[in-house]
């Protein structure tokens, strides 16, 4: 090669790597354009993250806020505000925070701010529902402005999967914890301008923010309760994201040139008992009412055999899933036998409480009928999601139809639900289930670092709570959205769920 063009060759390459290794902090950002309205089923309940507990609240927290971690597609923490973990012993993590974040107030975002929001959520007398996850921390020390310590009691092997909270600003929040319900100030990509709860929920874009982002200008939440409505909403421009669209539309959809977006399986829908109520204090008349149902016929007739029939507490897709757990066939011979053992051979007659949602009345209406053949009469309460969340996570009902999203470790679907410590109101084990072997296997499943260990202790719980009937299983649960094409880069997450609008962008 001649040399002056080798000089010239060389000086583009040094000019080119220089120009890749600038920090994405240290790039110019483009100015964020144009309005992105996204239609949740339901409204948010509450805007503070030392409060909100429902997956819908947190579709407006993972972009206002920051989390310590999120949560991958192969399920494992990833370093949001965490950009270096060191673990010097079992029990010990030092977390090194990323540098120069600040509230959206201008008020650094600093280790204090972190000790505060998670001293906060897990003392059980501030009432948070995810209080039980961090109780194996014993304390939470700042060593510097960038640098916390997190010590627990034993070996915590779900740890970090846990520490999703959004971080809140301690300066405002320890003035009044209330302060943050409708006047929400984080550190993430979009700031808080309005917030008409039924009607509208307005974001618009942090360009202080540290990541590579936001490149929309305006975020607009507007709740649409029926999804029939959503997606003629979808169809004349109103909205440029759909929230829970039935499977049955999504063809026509993409037809049409609309995105379908659809996720894998995180979750799954299921009927509880709440086992305080006679007669659901009896496990063979959770067994009959299992036996009584068609669960096949249900799952295929609903969600197109696109979602699959579940048994299990455990998500198909988890490392701790156990394939060999008892399948309950459809039998309402056997059913009607097993309510008549238990003193019931004329049946009885139920509330069943759902949210007013068009996916699950459809289910539940089939239940209702399959269990009237057996002589089981349930009548249906259908409630709005707030009124719904709220009185079932506090116990109140006596059966209801539900669904559980979200799994990750299998900690969190496993001893949030089931360990007697969690009972409701103050935790997750809202159906009041009390198994003392169940309770020491998920004790092992979160204390022992092995991960065959833990495997097998939580294969041995599986088997135990599918045996005991605790729940109705039916399909799996997949989120399923629609988008107009004109919405490039975003992919919804199940533990993230809107966050990644903050790196999304949207055509003119």
């Amino acid at each position: 090669m001649h040399r002056t063009w080798r000089k010239v060759l060389l000086g583009s390459l040094a000019l080119f790597c220089c120009a890749a290794f600038i920090p994405a902090a240290l790039a110019a950002k483009a100015e964020p354009k144009g309005t992105l309205t996204v239609a949740p089923g339901s409204d948010v309940i509450n805007l503070n993250p030392l409060k909100a507990a429902d997956s819908f609240s947190h579709y407006a927290l993972y972009l206002i806020y920051d989390t310590l971690f999120t949560i991958g597609e192969d399920l494992q923490a990833k370093g949001d505000l965490v950009v270096k973990t060191e673990n010097p012993d079992a029990t010990t993590y030092i977390f090194t925070l990323r540098e120069g974040v600040t509230f959206h107030d201008g008020s650094p975002l600093t280790a204090e701010d972190v000790k505060f929001t998670y001293d906060y959520v897990r003392n059980k007398e501030n009432g948070h529902k995810f209080a039980t996850k961090f109780a194996p921390i014993i304390t939470i020390e700042v060593i510097d402005p960038l640098h916390v310590k997190f010590v627990t009691k034993e070996p915590y092997a779900p740890l970090l999967t846990t520490l999703t909270i959004p971080i809140a600003p301690k300066h405002i929040a320890e003035k009044d914890p209330d302060a943050l319900n409708s006047h929400p100030v984080g550190s993430g990509p979009y700031t808080f301008v309005e917030w008409k709860p039924q009607e509208r929920l307005v974001l618009t874009a942090n360009t202080a923010w540290w990541g590579d982002g936001p490149k929309i200008k305006d975020i607009v939440l507007r709740p649409i309760a029926e999804p029939t409505t959503r997606v003629t909403a979808l169809e004349t421009g109103e909205i440029q994201i759909a929230d829970g669209v039935p499977f049955a539309q999504a063809r026509v959809l993409q037809e049409k040139g609309f995105v379908f977006v659809a996720v894998e399986p995180h979750g799954y829908n299921l009927f509880a008992f709440n086992e305080t109520k006679k007669p659901f204090d009896d496990p063979r008349v959770r067994r009959a009412m299992t036996l009584a149902l068609n669960r096949q016929e249900i799952t295929d007739f609903v969600w197109y055999g696109l979602n699959k029939l579940v048994n299990s507490p455990i998500i198909q897709r988890s490392w701790a899933y156990n394939p060999e757990v008892t399948n309950y066939p459809y039998d309402p011979a056997k059913a009607k036998e097993l309510l008549a053992e238990a003193g019931y051979p004329d049946g009885f007659t139920v509330k069943l409480y759902h949210e007013a949602d068009e996916n699950v009345k459809k289910w539940v209406e089939i239940a209702q009928q399959q269990w009237a053949a057996v002589g089981i009469k349930v009548e249906l309460m259908s409630k709005e999601w707030g009124a719904f969340f709220n009185d079932i996570t506090a116990g109140k009902y006596d059966l209801c139809a539900w669904q559980w999203i979200g799994q990750s470790d299998p900690d969190g679907g496993m001893y949030r639900m089931f360990h007697s410590s969690n009972f409701a109101p103050h935790g997750y084990n809202w159906i009041f289930y009390k198994n003392d072997q169940v309770d020491k296997l998920l004790e092992t499943g979160r204390t022992v670092l092995d991960p065959g260990k833990r495997t097998e202790a939580y294969q041995e719980a599986q088997k135990i709570l599918t045996d005991d009937c605790v729940y109705i299983y039916l399909a799996d649960y997949r989120k399923s959205m629609a988008m107009s094409p004109k919405v490039k880069g975003f992919t919804y997450s199940p533990y993230n769920h809107l966050r990644s609008l903050a790196t999304a962008s949207l055509e003119e």
